[in-house]
C-alpha cells in the first residue's frame, strides 16, 4: 500500500512575488538548537555575506542558540542581511518558506 505524505505539497509552490529579485534569499526555519546544526550556520552565515553581498539569510525559530545567532549577527555587522523572526506559528511557515530562492537545513539528526 501507498502511505501518503503528510505534506499538502501544492502549498509550498514557490512564489516569486514573495521574494525580493535583487538579492537571493537563503530560509531556515527550524528549532534554534545544538543538534539542528545552529552552530554551523553561525559559522557558514557571515563567509557567506562575506563572499556574496546580494545574498540575504530569514531565520525562524526560537531555542537556546537564538543567542548565538544574534550575537553572530551583531559581531558581524548583518543586521540588515539577517532576518531573526524568532517563533513561527504553524499556520505562517508557508508564508516565510515563499520568500525564499534556497531552503537552509543544517540538522545533524
Amino acid at each position: 500500500s501507498v502511505i501518503p505524505n503528510a505534506v499538502d505539497t501544492s502549498m509550498f509552490t514557490p512564489n516569486p512575488a514573495a521574494r525580493k529579485s535583487n538579492c537571493i534569499t537563503i530560509v531556515c526555519i527550524t528549532r534554534l538548537v545544538y543538534r539542528k546544526g545552529v552552530d554551523l550556520m553561525v559559522e557558514v552565515i557571515p563567509a557567506i555575506c562575506k563572499q556574496f553581498e546580494h545574498v540575504n539569510f530569514i531565520v525562524g525559530g526560537d531555542g537556546p542558540m537564538r543567542v548565538a545567532l544574534e550575537q553572530m549577527r551583531e559581531n558581524n555587522q548583518l543586521q540588515d542581511r539577517v532576518e531573526m523572526l524568532g517563533h513561527v506559528q504553524h499556520h505562517d511557515v508557508r508564508n516565510v518558506l515563499v520568500r525564499g530562492h534556497i531552503y537552509l537545513n543544517c540538522s545533524l539528526t
